[in-house]
């Protein structure tokens, strides 16, 4: 079962119990490799039934469980068992996006339709396979963004809801290698690469929309392997950053950076 405990108080409530995560036809509920909650807890997407993929377990099964409904609803519609990788619920809870077969899907989760975002999925092109890749609507609900490697590097695009294609968003020789915070509201995604060396990692930002290039937020001068937190002050946004640098030698230096607008 799924059950959430107050911290201060240590009250105890259970927001999903065994029964309800047992999908019709089952005896037994189903094994909870993880989870993702709506901001309102009343809807979860469940991962289960997991594979490994190289070193984690990134393919599986993932269900829809919808409290006040009482319903569990499995997500892919008729793909195979333990197929799915990287299921994102949107902000709104309105629809999933995620990776099949390498390629890019979104399921109304009202109705259960389902459209293929993207096809040229292959076994030299893999399409949004890195996990630590945030997917947020964009342009009122058009796009989303998501991680390709069609162009040899590991980048950000805008990909159109309605199928259309996808436009490369950081123009760089080099991978993203972490992605931080998407910024709809500002309209900017941060993400850490270093695109000049393989041993170091920058804090960089680019616009959601396509246009210009890609900027450095870190200072220019510092060298080494930076490490960010984003402050979540304001939804979808970014209102200042913590930076970890380990230069040989240096140590560690902590300090607050003003906030990026």
């Amino acid at each position: 079962m799924l059950v959430a405990y107050d911290a201060a108080s240590g009250a105890r409530e259970v927001l999903a119990n065994a029964a309800l995560l047992t999908p019709e036809g089952a005896t037994t509920p189903l094994a909870v490799a993880n989870y993702q909650w709506s901001p309102d807890r009343k809807r979860a997407l469940i991962f289960t039934n997991t594979k490994r993929v190289w070193r984690q377990n990134t393919r599986g099964d993932y269900w829809l469980l919808d409290r006040e409904a009482r319903t569990l609803r499995k997500i892919g519609g008729s793909a195979p068992e333990s197929s799915l990788m990287f299921a994102t619920v949107s902000p709104d809870g309105s629809r999933v996006a995620y990776v099949r077969d390498r390629d890019i899907y979104l399921e109304e989760l009202a109705s259960g339709s389902i459209r293929r975002l993207t096809s040229d999925g292959s076994d030299t092109i893999v399409n949004g396979t890195s996990d630590w890749v945030n997917e947020e609507e964009l342009d009122g609900g058009k796009a989303v963004t998501w991680a390709s490697e069609q162009d040899g590097w590991l980048h950000l695009y805008e990909v159109a809801l309605d199928g259309s294609g996808a436009r490369l968003l950081t123009k760089f020789d080099g991978d993203v290698v972490d992605v931080l915070s998407i910024d709809v509201k500002g309209g900017w995604a941060y993400f850490i690469a270093s695109p000049g060396s393989a041993i170091e990692r920058f804090l960089y930002r680019v616009k959601l929309d396509g246009t210009g290039s890609i900027e450095r937020v870190t200072p220019a001068g510092q060298r080494g392997t930076h490490g960010y937190q984003i402050s979540g002050r304001r939804p979808l946004g970014v209102s200042h950053v913590l930076a970890r640098r380990h230069a040989a030698g240096r140590g560690s230096d902590r300090r607050s950076l003003s906030p990026m607008d």
